[in-house]
């Protein structure tokens, strides 16, 4: 697992880091929460983080709020503190920090925390990969993997306010390819998975100008019809 510890104590930190290899798992080590920040909201950036509650630039308290503002991927944050009121604890909960470490650590208690990190972190990973497929099936058709029917709707608005927008032209081709009953089932299956395949590999591009990027659109040509 990829962990990153921040602690602008250097024995307190490398000794850290140095147990976490023994374990087996990657480190990303910074010296101060602005570091921290910026390692954590990378696309790749960790999914664990042992924070020091006090450094300089930002504590781990503030780190902990700019990550949780993005909503994925899920970062798991324990915090490293001495302090042990329960008036302590419930500032870090509000600041939804997920699990305590008390400093100086104990690798005991470490390697526990760690468990239960991952434990939250495979569930968190299980739900999205279920999340992921139920959408897609609820947008997909299953024959063809192509766009069903709503998505192909939703999309057409989506494309119509886009032209409106930036005064273009749309084009909408509608075209039938079930003969079923010509064809034969089999048949007809294979035709339509290969024509599928080439709908998906003709990607074009779309400027989005409302958020200043461009973003590619996997546009599905295939028939919106009534049943």
């Amino acid at each position: 697992m990829k962990i990153l510890i921040a602690d602008d104590e250097p024995l307190s930190r490398r000794l850290l880091e140095k147990t976490l290899i023994g374990l087996e798992h990657e480190v990303l080590a910074v010296s101060d929460g602005v570091e921290a920040t910026t390692a954590l909201l990378r696309p790749d950036g960790p999914r664990l983080a042992i924070l020091d509650w006090m450094m300089p630039g930002a504590d781990g308290l503030a780190v902990c709020r700019s990550v949780r503002q993005r909503a994925a991927p899920y970062v798991y944050v324990i915090l490293l503190t001495a302090r042990t009121r329960p008036e302590d604890m419930l500032i870090a909960l509000d600041a939804e920090v997920d699990d305590f470490l008390t400093k100086p650590f104990h690798d005991l208690e470490l390697r526990a925390r760690l468990r239960s990190a991952g434990r939250v972190l495979d569930l968190q990973e299980g739900l999205l990969r279920t999340h992921e497929e139920l959408h897609r099936l609820a947008t997909h058709d299953h024959l063809t993997g192509l766009s069903n029917r709503s998505r192909v709707v939703e999309q057409l608005a989506l494309e119509l306010r886009r032209t409106a927008r930036d005064l273009e032209p749309l084009s909408v081709v509608l075209a039938d390819l079930d003969r079923f009953s010509r064809q034969g089932r089999r048949r007809a299956d294979t035709r339509h998975h290969r024509r599928a395949a080439r709908v998906r590999r003709a990607p074009h591009a779309v400027d989005d100008r409302e958020h200043g990027t461009r973003v590619h659109h996997q546009l599905d040509r295939q028939c919106i019809r009534a049943d």
